[in-house]
């Protein structure tokens, strides 16, 4: 099979600190949703590694760079696995975390220009089967 190499528009990656990859995934008439998720098994939840410049507490409350009657929409579109959230002691100040989060979430991100002011960088990292997901009143992230 010949290599088919594809171009796609830079709407989120525009700004250093966001995977290329994740305008490849999410693009419109893009080929990466069929290469990102097994046949069969498209989300609407996408693995995220991210590198903060707050606390992982502060980030899952939105806390204070999302207004208060925005919060439930944020907490609805970023889930962050409760390890990082209420961290062991002497880790408490962790500024990394994987995350599963929606394209809301992404265009959240850019609409509060979120990159590189809160989120110094975000990766996108292999796709989570739905079985995998957490159930829904699981996706909550209220430290």
């Amino acid at each position: 099979m010949a290599i088919q190499w594809s171009v796609t528009d830079a709407r989120y990656s525009s700004v250093a600190g966001v995977d290329p990859a994740i305008d490849w995934v999410l693009g419109e008439n893009s080929p990466g949703p069929r290469y990102y998720f097994a046949p069969g098994y498209r989300t609407d939840w996408y693995s995220v590694a991210l590198l903060l410049n707050v606390s992982v507490a502060s980030f899952a409350k939105g806390e204070p760079f999302i207004v208060d009657s925005a919060r439930d929409d944020w907490s609805a579109n970023v889930v962050i696995p409760e390890f990082f959230i209420s961290a062991p002691k002497g880790l408490e100040k962790l500024n990394f975390c994987s995350a599963l989060v929606t394209k809301k979430f992404l265009w959240i991100m850019q609409q509060q220009s979120l990159v590189p002011k809160i989120i110094r960088r975000i990766e996108l990292c292999l796709p989570l089967r739905a079985r995998a997901l957490p159930l829904p009143q699981e996706r909550v992230s209220r430290p």
